[in-house]
Parts: C-alpha cells; structure tokens; sequence
C-alpha cells in the first residue's frame, strides 16, 4: 500500500518561539499497511461495533491536529465505536499487541446523557518488534455524561507510535483522560478538549518515561468554550539515558466563558545530563472573569537525599530507581484494571534490567 505521508503534527494553538523551532513537529513520510483487528473484553451495559465514521468524527479536534486524521485513516478499516445508552453504564478493554509493521486504528467514543462510559487501550509489543503504532480515539460526552479514557503504551524502542485524543462535552459533561506513556523508540502524543457546554470539565493524568535516546513529543490543549467550564492538566515524568522531551500545554480561554478555570501543571525529574527537556506552558485569555494557572517543576536528585539513602545502604543507581518509579506512580496507580497495573509493573521492570 502506497500512502506516504508527511506530517504536520501537535501545532501550538498560537505559535510563539520560533526562533526555537517548537511550534510544531514536522515528521519524515510515514506509511500505514493496515489496522489491528480489535477484540474487546466488556462489561456492564456498553455497545461495541466496527462500522463507518460517525457524522461528527471530522468536527472532533484533537491534540495532534488534521495530519492525524489522514494517517490513521489510511488503515481504510473503519471506526470502531463504543456507546453507552442514557443513564447506562458500562466498560471495555482493548488490549492491541503488535508485531513488527505499520498499523493505525480509530476509535470513537459516545456516551449518551448521564450515562458513564469507560474504555483502556493497552498498546504492547514484543521486545524485538518495530514499525509504526497509531491510534486515535475521539469522544463525545452528552449532557451528564462521563467518559473515562486510559491509554497504557508499553512498545519496543523499534517503534514510532502516536497516540492522539480529541473530545467534545456538553453541559455538565465530563471526560477524564489519563495515559501512561513507557515505550517507543520516537512518542507523539496529543489531546484536545472542547468544553463546549457549561460546567463541563476536563481533566488529564498524564506520565511518561524517556530513556535510551528516546524522543518525546506532546500537545495537550483545553478549550474552554462556555460558562463555568473546568479544565485540569497534570503531567508527571521521567527523563534518562539521552533521552528528550517536549510538553506543550495550552489553556484556551475565548470570549464567552466567564466564570471558567483551567490548572495545567508538570513534574519532571531528570536522571542524568544528556537531556533535552522542553516545555512549554501557555493561557490564551480573551474573556475577563477566568482563572488560568500554569507551572512547571524540573530538577534532578537532591545531593542530600541521594547521600541520606546511600548511608542506609541504597546505591545511587537503586535510589534513582526509587524515585522515578515514585514518579510515576502517581498515574500508573490511576489505572483502575489490577491487570493492567501487573503489565506495566512487569514493563517497568524489563527496562530496569536491560
């Protein structure tokens, strides 16, 4: 299949800082061969179909933009579509194993008014597989409704993955993303909310881990586009061994949304000093009565804590350990599947010992 496409991808709402070259990430051609085949374990009162996009799919903006869109729909295998009827409540897991190749896949999902939906995507491979792994999933929350997103990627370094999100809530919605990012040679993540209704809210748990040359690239952006609308953005991670990262986090406040707030804050720990660590917090503000707010807190051990375990018989490569499993907990404990927690726990182990 001859689709080679080069891409545009996770593009600052407002670009600023040329002169460093982080508006945007530009990507060399990538070629999907076709999609997993999706084998969903469920549970409770939830629908799951393959089928044609839904009329809105292309309406639903996500976090890496359009170029997105093209790549993943050149799998031509259709969108696989979880719902939840009204006042219904119900959950899948998707476990998508690779092997080596270049695969993308879509998925959308709906819940109905005060209804819950919930959905876990684990992405895994073997150690000695590479290619390409894309995902896109995008959601909509009716009124009331509550949509719940885990995304856990455990690829082999082989592989480029993407793995992007786009929802939209209607008043009183909610959606709640939470991803745990280890593997993959070369990461592009990216995430879009549109808090079109009042008093929706939207709130991402975000960890990540960056070693052996690894390279990370993120967009997370909240639009808050009607009254009283509610937007929290936590990213916590772990950089090492060369690796490099880039976390742009936009907090959007239009005209229309007074009585609105948005929170976007990020920990990193970095290990080592072969690092390149980037971020880039930024509030857009054309409406009065909001409260925007942003931080980033970055650094290594302290001397003093790495001294204190060290008189207690914990070698520094052991502390370090320690401390950026500590890191990470925080979102791999948000993870509601015990089995899913046991997978990333063996990943995080394999790494450890290779």
């Amino acid at each position: 299949m001859n689709n080679e496409q080069t891409l545009s991808i996770n593009r600052l709402p407002a670009p600023t800082w040329n002169w460093l070259g982080m508006n945007e990430r530009r990507i060399d051609p990538i070629s999907i061969d076709r999609a997993l085949t999706l084998q969903p374990a469920a549970s409770g009162d939830i629908a799951a179909e393959n089928g044609p996009a839904p009329a809105d799919w292309a309406q639903i903006a996500t976090g890496m933009g359009a170029d997105v869109d093209a790549l993943t729909a050149a799998a031509d295998a259709g969108v696989y579509q979880f719902s939840t009827a009204a006042g219904a409540e119900g959950a899948a897991l998707v476990h998508l194993d690779y092997a080596s190749g270049n695969f993308a896949n879509r998925i959308y999902l709906h819940a109905a008014e005060n209804s819950v939906l919930k959905l876990t995507v684990v992405l895994a491979s073997a150690r000695d597989a590479k290619g390409v792994a894309a995902l896109q999933v995008k959601a909509k929350a009716e009124r009331g409704a509550r949509i719940r997103l885990t995304t856990v990627q455990l690829l082999a370094g082989g592989f480029t993955c993407f793995n992007d999100y786009g929802a939209t809530l209607a008043d009183d919605a909610k959606a709640e993303l939470v991803r745990v990012e280890l593997g993959a040679g070369h990461l592009y993540t990216g995430g879009e909310a549109a808090l079109a209704g009042e008093k929706s809210d939207f709130q991402a748990s975000i960890g990540y881990l960056g070693g052996a040359g690894e390279v990370l690239d993120m967009n997370y952006t909240a639009r808050h586009l009607a009254k009283k609308t509610n937007s929290l953005m936590t990213a916590a991670g772990v950089l090492a061994d060369g690796s490099s990262k880039l976390f742009r986090g936009t907090i959007d406040f239009p005209h229309g949304c007074p009585g609105s707030k948005g929170e976007e804050r990020e920990e990193v720990l970095l290990l080592g000093d072969d690092l390149v660590n980037q971020t880039i917090p930024l509030i857009l503000c054309a409406e009065e009565d909001v409260e925007g707010d942003h931080g980033a807190t970055i650094g290594k051990l302290d001397d003093a804590m790495l001294f204190y375990l060290a008189s207690r018989g914990i070698p520094a490569a052991e502390a370090e350990r320690i401390m950026a499993r500590a890191r990470l907990e925080t979102v791999c404990a948000l993870v509601e599947e015990e089995g899913v927690r046991e997978e990333i726990n063996t990943y995080l182990q394999g790494k450890e010992d290779a």
